[in-house]
């Protein structure tokens, strides 16, 4: 999901004015910055650490499910191949039989 780009001010615009208050393209900014972040209940370091664990985790599990995957595939490619092996070696033997039939005419 794209997000808008948060630019700051320029740097030649002060961050507060001669009041000691933040300036109000400063907070403008601010506001957006800490809105970006999630505000008051944005997740700290060590949760988002942990999330990323726990990404980190589902990721390798479905790495695992699909390799896995792969196997079974795998050992179904070869079961066919065999079928296919057996299937021709019994048609070969049923054409060696037709052809060694001998039909008769029909009166």
């Amino acid at each position: 999901m794209a997000q808008d780009k948060i630019t700051p001010p320029h740097y030649t615009v002060p961050m507060v004015d001669k009041n000691g208050l933040v300036t109000q393209p400063w907070a403008i900014w601010l506001r957006m910055v800490w809105t970006r972040i999630g505000k008051e209940i944005a997740l700290t370091n060590v949760q988002l650490e942990q999330l990323q664990l726990e990404e980190l985790d589902t990721i390798n599990a479905t790495i695992a499910g699909i390799q896995s995957d792969i196997v079974g595939i795998n050992s179904s490619i070869t079961a066919i191949q065999g079928v296919n092996t057996t299937q021709n070696t019994r048609l070969s033997a049923l054409e060696a039989q037709v052809q060694g039939i001998l039909l008769e005419p029909v009166a």
